[in-house]
């Protein structure tokens, strides 16, 4: 099983090994990303921060400055994810044509019961406070569109991975209800799970960009196997 709380999932050191004997020209061609040939290191934007990943050393570095004072190094799924799309990213354009998870390849399927993409925390956590939503998206570089919702925010998780997160306010007749929508192009580059990953990785950075440490303890992954 893959342990999100962990220092390095067992898939990481698999993928670390791949992007060492990968051709550097090709990866930042498909992943949209620079290369430091004198450090050995990859330069990647993850969620509009930017971070060096070094295959020789595997090691993952924050490169700009922290959003918050709460802020902590790396965590073992933002290595797995960025070490993932790094690998795999294909280089596909974005369509701008948004699709629910349900509507992706075998999503129906996959994204239900424990793998269910984490809509409920959003609902949790601001379903009745959208000025709180929208203050928690704006700060981690979320781009309000207009769409369904009371309130859309355009997150680019990396470079060819948009994902866009919607909520409906609860009122006494209606719950709360939060929304994902991708790209079709993602499952290009990410398997289902993976797209799972980054979807709780946005919302642990919302919560705990607010200093709730409690977000870094709450998860929703399981065990998948990747591609």
């Amino acid at each position: 099983m893959v342990n999100p709380e962990s220092n390095v999932p067992p898939e990481s050191e698999t993928y670390w090994a791949e992007l060492a004997g990968m051709d550097p020209d090709d990866v930042c061609k498909r992943a949209i990303c620079t290369y430091d040939s004198d450090a050995g290191e990859y330069h990647l934007c993850v969620l509009n921060e930017d971070y060096t990943l070094n295959p020789k050393t595997r090691t993952m570095c924050r490169v700009s400055e922290p959003l918050s004072h709460h802020e902590c190094e790396p965590g073992a799924r933002l290595l797995f994810v960025s070490l993932y799309y790094l690998t795999h990213a294909k280089e596909v354009l974005i369509s701008e044509e948004w699709t629910t998870g349900e509507r992706l390849e075998a999503g129906a399927f996959f994204f239900r019961g424990p793998h269910a993409l984490p809509t409920e925390r959003v609902e949790e956590e601001w379903g009745t406070d959208l000025n709180k939503f929208c203050a928690r998206a704006n700060f981690l570089g979320g781009k309000k569109i207009k769409i369904a919702a009371d309130a859309t925010y355009r997150f680019e998780m990396l470079p060819r991975i948009p994902v866009l997160l919607g909520l409906w306010v609860g009122d006494d007749e209606f719950p709360p209800r939060a929304q994902f929508l991708f790209d079709p192009s993602i499952v290009k580059h990410f398997t289902l799970d993976v797209v799972l990953y980054t979807c709780n990785y946005l919302i642990e950075r919302m919560i705990f960009i607010g200093g709730d440490p409690a977000a870094h303890a709450h998860d929703h992954d399981r065990e998948h196997d990747h591609d």
